[in-house]
């Protein structure tokens, strides 16, 4: 049984028949696997595309409905991936997929959304998030886990990022779950912007740099151990990364060590308090390579 079963009870997947999806659908049978955790799988039809259908195949909208459910479990029955003793439901509905998805995620009280990062049209766009999964990412009630098409293993390498904000420890919190129950490699970083850019030549005050940086280095750590209850006695590599840019920042240290998930807060320390999703968090999930988990505020 997976470590996140008890924090995940409840579990809606968007399915717009892609390999991005089935790698949702996965996740989510991996984590509540053996455990009384529920999947919701969902899809959904624009209104558009079903006024196309009613009009051109002269059927009623409850038939289109039952058939492309049809189609649905006949989909997710190939694919091999949810087991029987799993509490799963399917649901075909009419609607546009973001708001239907994130208010499903509402009204069934989940507390996570999982999306493939790119859905069924996106095989010919340059950028690393669809439509959908974008906008979820804006208004999602509860945690959301973007999965890359490539991913189909348990995570091996996680990267929570931190900025000291409350909502960063929970996001930490969440990373060293997955990590037990993975068996992943687990990295903290703080990305900091280095004064020391907007003087002249470096080599004047190298060792003040240094000194710098593992002053800042010792703080970080004695925080992180000091604050973050959940990385006493687990295994973490506590890491700064020098960067102008937090968002580059960010990216640059998941690439350099591999990570197939990258976990951040939904609100950052700088974020403006009516802000639903923290700039940092929003372009981590669109430029990422790898997955993301972005971890919702809790503060009431």
């Amino acid at each position: 049984m997976s470590a996140l079963s008890s924090k995940y009870s409840s579990i809606v997947v968007g399915i717009d028949f892609s390999q991005p999806s089935l790698q949702a659908l996965r996740e989510a049978v991996r984590i509540v696997s053996g455990s009384k955790a529920k999947i919701i799988a969902c899809h959904f039809l624009h209104d558009e595309e079903m006024q196309h259908l009613t009009r051109c195949n002269g059927l009623e909208e409850s038939a289109i409905l039952d058939g492309r459910r049809t189609h649905m479990l006949s989909w997710i029955e190939k694919s091999g991936i949810v087991e029987k003793d799993i509490d799963f439901l399917v649901r075909v509905e009419i609607g546009h997929p973001s708001t239907g998805l994130t208010n499903t995620a509402k009204k069934e009280a989940a507390s996570l959304l999982i999306l493939g990062a790119q859905g069924e049209n996106h095989k010919d766009r340059d950028d690393l998030i669809g439509i959908v999964s974008r906008s979820c990412s804006r208004r999602t009630p509860c945690d959301l886990l973007l999965v890359r098409r490539a991913h189909t293993d348990p995570f091996r390498t996680i990267l929570a990022a931190i900025d000291f904000s409350e909502n960063s420890k929970t996001a930490v919190q969440h990373a060293v779950e997955i990590a037990h129950s993975d068996n992943a490699d687990l990295h903290v970083v703080y990305v900091f912007a280095p004064e020391w850019k907007n003087y002249g030549d470096q080599d004047d005050f190298t060792e003040s740099i240094e000194n710098y940086k593992a002053d800042l280095r010792k703080q970080f750590c004695d925080y992180a151990y000091s604050e973050l209850e959940e990385v006493k006695g687990t295994p973490v590599h506590f890491d700064i990364h020098e960067s102008s840019h937090a968002i580059q920042g960010i990216l640059q240290y998941a690439q350099q060590i591999s990570a197939d998930l990258v976990v951040v807060g939904t609100v950052g320390r700088s974020s403006a308090d009516s802000a639903p999703l923290g700039t940092t968090a929003e372009s981590v999930i669109a430029k990422s390579a790898c997955s993301v988990l972005m971890v919702a505020d809790e503060t009431p």
